[in-house]
């Protein structure tokens, strides 16, 4: 696992984290919850497909504004077996 992030979302400078803190209430915890199960869900179900799938909470959430931090989840799949590395 590896935590990545940028200072804008039209950055092309990432920056590695070691830690992230996520300030939010528990209805805010619940729909990050909802984001994260919807991604296992759809990433593994793309049959080896792809080497890689990627969403972002802006396309899943209808409520996200601009302005509103993105949380992108990228997996990356063995190609040889389709496993999650």
């Amino acid at each position: 696992m590896k935590f990545i992030g940028n200072k804008s979302r039209y950055s092309k400078r990432d920056i590695d984290l070691k830690e992230i803190t996520i300030n939010c209430d528990a209805k805010e915890l619940d729909k990050i919850i909802r984001f994260l199960m919807y991604c296992k869900k759809s990433h593994i179900g793309v049959d080896g497909e792809f080497s890689v799938c990627h969403s972002h909470i802006q396309d899943w959430d209808e409520s996200w504004k601009i302005g509103m931090p993105d949380i992108v989840i990228y997996t990356i799949f063995d190609n040889k077996e389709n496993n999650i590395i």
